[in-house]
């Protein structure tokens, strides 16, 4: 398996469509989320959240890459910029970052097992509005 550093867009996807949605009434996961920006002010808008959270992200799998090749990779300067992004986008993007974060110890950390978490969240809407309105009879 190859790993890679995701681009800024598939990040800002992410960000942007999580930062905006209600995680599925699932209230323990939309707060593990928003508690990934530990380090905001008090009066931090919602883009600046969005960042540090972003930076949380890019350095995570900037440590995955560092040790599936052993190789240092530097912090980058990672920006958040909002970009559109709807839901099946949104869960392509994370399942591509969660891929590339399955390196090392990665796995085991916390973040790593939120991002796992929102992944099922994502399939579950998905799944969810695809089937909804769809009538299930039974076949004689």
């Amino acid at each position: 398996m190859s790993a890679f550093i995701v681009n800024d867009k598939t990040l800002n996807r992410i960000l942007t469509f999580l930062g905006n949605w209600d995680f599925g009434g699932n209230a323990e996961t939309k707060k593990a989320f928003w508690a990934l920006a530990k380090n905001v002010e008090d009066d931090a808008t919602h883009e600046q959240i969005l960042n540090s959270i972003g930076v949380i992200l890019n350095d995570l799998n900037r440590e995955a890459v560092s040790q599936r090749y052993k190789e240092d990779k530097h912090k980058s300067d990672y920006f958040y910029t909002a970009e559109k992004c709807d839901i099946k986008q949104a869960y392509m993007h994370l399942c591509c970052l969660t891929y590339q974060c399955c390196e090392g110890n990665i796995p085991n950390t916390k973040i790593y097992k939120l991002l796992e978490r929102m992944e099922k969240h994502l399939e579950h809407a998905i799944c969810w509005k695809e089937c909804k309105g769809l009538e299930w009879e039974a076949k004689e």
